[in-house]
C-alpha cells in the first residue's frame, strides 16, 4: 500500500505523477480517491474542475479510459504541483484517443499552470505535443 497523501513532505509535493493504474482502490469510489489526505471541498473542486464530478459515487472500474486519465489527472491536481509527470499516457489507446489525451493535458496544463513531463516511446507523437523534447539514449539526454 503507499503512503498516504500527508506523508509525503511539502517539498516531493510539487512533482507528482499521473498514472491511470497508479493507487486506484477498486473498491473505492471515485471521490474518496481523489480526497484521500485532502480536504473533502478540495476534491470536489477537483472533479468539477476535470469535469468528473457525476462520477463522484462511480468505482474506477465503471469509467472509461479517458475518465480514468482525467482520474489520475484529478488525483494529481489536488496536491496544486508545478510538475505533473504522464508515463506513457497514451499506451495501448487508438489514434483518436492519442489525441484526446494530449488535448486534455494540454488543456489542463493551461488551466492549472503546472509543467507536464510526458514519457513516450512515440517519437511524432512526443514532436506534435510537446514544446520541448529531450531524447534519453542508452540513459543519457541528448
Amino acid at each position: 500500500m503507499q503512503p498516504a497523501v500527508q506523508t509525503i513532505t511539502p517539498e516531493l509535493r510539487r512533482w507528482i505523477v499521473a498514472q491511470a493504474e497508479a493507487g486506484c482502490q477498486p473498491e473505492e469510489v471515485v471521490q474518496a480517491m481523489v480526497a484521500s489526505g485532502w480536504h473533502e471541498d478540495v476534491a470536489v473542486e477537483a472533479l468539477e474542475q476535470l469535469e468528473l464530478h457525476e462520477y463522484a459515487d462511480h468505482y474506477p472500474a465503471m469509467l472509461s479510459g479517458g475518465m480514468q486519465k482525467r482520474l489520475a489527472l484529478a488525483r494529481a491536481i489536488v496536491t496544486r504541483p508545478e510538475m505533473v509527470f504522464f508515463d506513457e499516457p497514451t499506451a495501448g489507446l487508438d489514434p483518436l484517443r492519442r489525441n484526446a489525451v494530449f488535448t486534455m493535458i494540454a488543456k489542463y496544463q493551461a488551466v492549472f499552470g503546472f509543467t507536464a513531463l510526458v514519457v513516450t516511446h512515440d517519437l511524432v507523437e512526443a514532436l506534435v505535443a510537446s514544446s520541448t523534447v529531450a531524447l534519453l539514449h542508452q540513459g543519457e539526454i541528448c
